[in-house]
């Protein structure tokens, strides 16, 4: 038996070229799709060894090969067969995306998820209409990592380090712990200011921090007084101003025209809508963007559509409400793995199963963060 490749425009015309160059005694060994051709392994029943055998080429263009083979070269080639047998085998079983609404499954497998319409389909913009499903997820988390915004350092250089966001977005527990992880690092404590708070019972529980871990904490209301601190710090002595977004855009000008060195940094909860912070973004140059109640099971989408659109760099995380949790380095190859293993460990759904309030749970256990040792602040 002699063993001929046959190339074609797909199995059946392949076949044919078999039966008419060959006979009706061709056997087809194996079908595999190369590009936009299909290459035929064809078993052809002969006598006599040494024949001339025509083999079409990709570009159906013939040539003319002498061959005379030993009983070995017939065990080799029985080897080949085999291997390639299982390499079509396996290709069979990957699940593929061959047509456009098939795409649109995965695009709904994003929504489904909690991305908006905007960002599922500038994911899945351009992508291939026919691919395996894990190569599609590769290049989805391609674009991720192209448009996440880097990581960034809190500059110690800089005495004034100013966090705002919105209610509920953990930033006044981001700089408690931002403080604490200063009392290690520095010789002189930090100053931790309430800048234009509300006065609630949260009062009490900060003094009491205040008291117990030798935290400085104080209640400033007018930017006289802050600008005194400001003034008095020594050495390596900082300040961390927590303060409110009733009057962002007119607060943090005045804190950046009075104060001598102040950087601005925005917290924003992994499960805040994108559109809930375009107001915030737009109140400032952020230096950086801390994300904070990284515990919470739902999907990050609507943060990773802020990061995207802001470019703001990353700095910190907390996972935890928790203080004893400390911080946490975060950067965009962390956020692209967690949603690549999100999007290929989830089932693609029909669109009839999609909701558009619907969310996917994320445990936090499967994509653990760097513990609090390895920030750099």
């Amino acid at each position: 038996m002699k063993i001929e490749v046959i190339w074609a425009r797909n199995q059946s015309a392949g076949m044919a070229a078999a039966v008419k160059s060959f006979g009706d005694k061709a056997v087809l060994f194996s079908c595999q799709e190369i590009g936009n051709k299909s290459r035929l392994l064809v078993g052809v029943d002969t006598k006599d060894v040494r024949e001339t055998s025509k083999i079409l080429s990709p570009n159906s263009s013939i040539r003319t090969v002498q061959t005379q083979r030993q009983p070995e070269d017939y065990l080799q080639i029985s080897n080949l067969i085999k291997e390639e047998l299982a390499i079509f085998r396996k290709d069979l079983s990957k699940p593929k995306i061959q047509t456009n609404s098939d795409v649109a499954k995965v695009t709904v497998n994003i929504e489904t998820q909690g991305a908006s319409r905007n960002l599922s389909n500038f994911l899945t913009k351009s992508l291939p209409e026919a691919a395996i499903v894990e190569d599609l997820y590769l290049a989805i988390k391609s674009k991720l990592l192209d448009a996440l915004p880097n990581s960034t350092d809190i500059d110690r250089r800089v005495k004034t380090h100013v966090l705002c966001g919105g209610y509920g977005s953990g930033k006044s527990t981001m700089a408690i712990k931002i403080s604490l992880k200063l009392l290690t690092l520095c010789e002189t404590p930090p100053v931790l200011v309430n800048y234009k708070q509300t006065k609630n019972s949260s009062k009490g529980a900060l003094q009491e921090i205040s008291k117990n871990l030798g935290l400085p904490i104080f209640e400033v209301d007018d930017i006289e007084t802050l600008k005194m601190i400001e003034d008095h710090l020594t050495n390596d002595g900082m300040l961390i101003v927590d303060t409110n977004t009733r009057k962002i855009k007119e607060d943090l000008t005045e804190i950046k025209t009075r104060l001598a060195s102040v950087n601005f940094h925005l917290v924003s909860a992994s499960d805040t809508y994108a559109a809930a912070q375009k107001y915030l973004i737009n109140a400032t140059n952020w230096n950086s963007i801390m994300l904070s109640r990284l515990d919470l099971e739902y999907c990050h989408w609507p943060l990773i559509e802020t990061l995207i659109e802001s470019r703001i760099p990353i700095s910190l995380g907390s996972i935890s409400p928790d203080l004893n949790s400390g911080l946490v380095t975060i950067d965009k190859e962390i956020l692209a793995n967690q949603l690549y293993n999100l999007l290929v460990n989830s089932p693609i759904p029909s669109q009839n199963e999609h909701s558009a309030d619907s969310r996917a749970l994320m445990s936090m256990e499967d994509h653990k963060l760097p513990e609090s040792n390895s920030v750099s602040i």
